[in-house]
């Protein structure tokens, strides 16, 4: 089996790339730093390609070692992470939430988190019940390396110069590809394979190109060219930007140029990547990105107002705990063949585990995401607080009931109280950041001023809470 030498500054791009996703997805100044996966791409790409034509020109290369060095890398701290989610999402997401996470679910064991998530989630949009939504880059990349090394061998009988020849074929029609389907079909170029497939191929043609023969200062310019890129694509973009498509040419461009720079010899940029921050950062990038996001959206889900800037901050101090932990105690014992050194008892373990995650996913859709966590009143609340109702009636006027006395008075909207510390509802449901219906008793048309949706962090709760206040403060009917 070959080996690479260690390149630090590899580790500290990694960093570089999953710290611009985390500070995007805390909301953190970084509008587009979604393109950090794209990095990761290139990354994975030059050095998977760079491993497997060592070993296919060694004569050492086979698909099942191959595979064994891809579950060990990737399976250990995903199967971690997916376990725990699982167990949270049980106490914490409501039926219709939990639903979706069991589909979710079902299809990353499968390798294909990403074709359900361009089946059902906006990206951009609608994905803050979605704890497994980051799961689809890497469906992506092993949809690729289930291909790749076949490819591989195929072509690396027509040699080297026609082998770069070929993969950079492929790749331009892969981009070929994303250009249009990003004008046309967004959400497919997002998440598909075809559309990705050259990002990867960006690193893959990297690999067989050998050094940089140029004098220091250009590899300097390159590098820090390279860098420029990716922060400007991280500052600039947004959730706005056509995507990936030919925006996502400079981070790519960017990551090959900072890799080709530093070698043979390291560039002052690749010396700065290479502090022990940086790659300490870098080797848990991978934990890190797996456990960000769950932490985030739990987090949200539970949070009866946005989260500020400094609750996000905690949240990633708390995600590079966990991600620290996993790299030190899970990753590393694996990837060193600490556990489970024998090739059929770690395939057969990651597969056994695959099937568990599908039956656990499949029962929980067929059981519509178990309502029998919660008691029947709950219930009752929950679905009370369907979004399209609760908007509905908030943009429509209350009409005055319909009374026998003249000397009856019309109620006004939101008298009764509610846990929430505001006014209740028309109906029993709680709203998200102001929490409860405005605080106007007037009749007119009433402004939807909620930032999030209904009750969609604490539905479960806050609604149960909401109903059990109401039963302690509603006085009887008279015709009870």
């Amino acid at each position: 089996m070959a080996k690479l030498s260690y390149r630090p500054e590899i580790d500290g791009l990694r960093a570089i790339a999953v710290g611009v996703v985390l500070l995007y997805h805390l909301g953190l100044g970084v509008p587009g730093g979604y393109v950090g996966v794209d990095v990761f791409f290139v990354i994975s790409g030059f050095l998977i390609t760079t491993l497997v034509v060592a070993d296919i020109a060694a004569g050492e290369f086979g698909l099942a070692q191959f595979w064994e060095r891809r579950v060990r890398r990737i399976a250990p701290a995903l199967l971690l992470v997916l376990t725990l989610t699982t167990v949270v999402s049980w106490f914490m997401l409501v039926p219709a939430d939990f639903d979706a996470f069991g589909r979710s679910l079902t299809y990353e064991s499968l390798l294909l988190s990403n074709v359900f998530f361009w089946k059902t989630t906006n990206y951009f949009g609608s994905s803050d019940t979605q704890p497994l939504l980051h799961t689809w880059s890497l469906a992506v990349e092993e949809q690729f390396y289930l291909l790749f090394p076949v490819l591989l061998m195929a072509l690396t009988r027509l040699g080297r110069a026609r082998l770069r020849v070929w993969l950079g074929l492929i790749a331009c029609a892969s981009f070929a590809w994303s250009l249009r389907a990003t004008v046309r079909h967004p959400v497919d170029a997002f998440y598909l394979l075809p559309a990705r497939a050259w990002e990867l191929l960006v690193g893959a043609v990297l690999a067989m190109s050998g050094p940089v023969r140029a004098r220091a200062w250009i590899r300097e310019i390159l590098g820090w060219l390279g860098a420029t890129l990716i922060l400007a694509a991280s500052l600039h973009y947004d959730s706005e930007t056509r995507f990936p498509g030919a925006a996502a040419l400079p981070p790519c461009l960017g990551a090959a140029l900072i890799i080709w720079s530093n070698f043979p010899a390291q560039t002052s940029l690749g010396k700065v990547l290479s502090l022990r921050p940086f790659v300490l950062l870098g080797l848990c990038s991978y934990a890190l990105y797996l456990w960000h996001w769950p932490v985030l959206i739990f987090a949200k889900y539970w949070s009866p107002v946005a989260l500020s800037k400094t609750e996000g901050i905690a949240l990633a101090a708390l995600s590079l705990v966990l991600a620290l932990g996993t790299w030190r105690f899970v990753e590393t014992p694996f990837r060193r063949r600490r556990v489970l050194a024998r090739r059929p008892l770690l395939l057969g373990s990651a597969t056994l585990a695959l099937l568990v995650f599908f039956s656990v996913g499949r029962v929980i859709h067929r059981q519509d995401g178990l309502p029998a966590r919660f008691r029947p009143d709950a219930l009752a609340y929950i679905d009370a607080s369907n979004d399209k109702a609760f908007e509905r009636s908030l943009r429509q006027p209350t009409p005055s009931p319909v009374t026998s006395s003249p000397s009856a008075r019309r109620e006004p909207i939101g008298r009764s109280s509610c846990s929430c510390g505001g006014t209740a509802t028309p109906w029993p449901s709680c709203t998200q950041s102001t929490r409860c219906a405005p605080r106007r008793a007037t009749g007119a048309r009433l402004p939807l001023i909620r930032r999030h949706r209904p009750c969609s962090a604490t539905r479960a709760t806050t609604a149960f809470r909401c109903a059990q206040r109401s039963r302690r403060t509603t006085p009887r009917s008279s015709h009870s």
